[in-house]
């Protein structure tokens, strides 16, 4: 029953528009002269979104864990590029109500948390944008909580044939749906008008097409699974061709592992 063509782009059109306070937010954290004050009143007007960027601004990613108690200070400390990653990710959680019997949000999460925290560092060695690497790895299963949302049967089905044949779960989505949450999370992303990059990140993380942000993506993914915090008890495989490109070597990653992991457990225990 693949969902492939037109009745795919309707379903998609059928999808929520970006709400209109994050549209609006993402557009004072563009403009050259950031008026933050208006930045924090927009903040206000949707509360559970003023709660998620408190809560990431609090994380050890940024360095000012448990430090920030009020949004003008997440605002004036973080700085409006930071800040413009924390209202992407927090618009995304906002915007999906999910069942939890169809998908484990609690495991999701967790695993999109490590997965930012890994890709965070990882970006740091390899001269990418930490910050952007850490959206990126946030958001990169996004497309599962967009099926699980708004293709609940057909997404039923996908773990049906899941349970019923193994294999990795994009496997079983492409059997079912003709499409897997790579694809669709990208289609979202530039539904809702994210930068290029990280449309291209979200889609490509299991199999990426060149460009370095998805590259790092893919790899910081099959480090969290390889550490033990994947949304699934598969371990995805490390495509050679990403490998080769990132330039990161087996020794410099071995090093960094134990590094890695520490950072893993902490990103782990942080709730969203």
């Amino acid at each position: 029953m693949a969902l492939a063509g037109g009745n795919l782009d309707e379903r998609l059109g059928a999808l929520p528009p970006l709400s209109p306070v994050v549209g609006e937010l993402l557009s004072l954290l563009q403009a050259a002269a950031v008026d933050i004050g208006a930045v924090e009143r927009a903040i206000h007007h949707e509360p559970a979104l003023a709660g998620r960027v408190l809560r990431l601004a609090n994380s050890s990613f940024f360095g000012f864990s448990g430090r920030i108690g009020t949004l003008r200070e997440a605002c004036m400390l973080l700085g409006s590029r930071t800040l413009r990653q924390v209202v992407l990710a927090a618009a995304v959680m906002q915007q999906m109500t999910v069942d939890d019997i169809l998908l484990d949000t609690r495991a999701l999460w967790r695993h999109a948390l490590v997965t930012g925290a890994i890709a965070n560092r990882l970006a740091g060695t390899l001269g990418a944008d930490p910050e952007q690497a850490f959206t990126a790895g946030l958001l990169h299963d996004m497309g599962k909580l967009v099926l699980a949302a708004y293709f609940a049967v057909e997404y039923r089905q996908v773990w049906q044939h899941h349970a019923a044949n193994g294999g990795l779960l994009q496997e079983a989505e492409q059997a079912v749906l003709g499409f897997d949450h790579g694809a669709i999370g990208e289609r979202l992303a530039r539904k809702w008008h994210f930068p290029e990059e990280l449309a291209l990140a979200v889609g490509r993380h299991h199999c990426p097409g060149g460009d370095r942000l998805g590259d790092l993506i893919h790899l910081a993914n099959v480090l969290a699974h390889a550490l033990g915090y994947g949304a699934t008890d598969k371990i995805p495989p490390l495509q050679e061709a990403a490998w080769e490109r990132l330039g990161l070597g087996w020794e410099r990653l071995e090093q960094l592992l134990p590094e890695l992991d520490r950072e893993a457990g902490e990103a782990a225990r942080f709730e969203l």
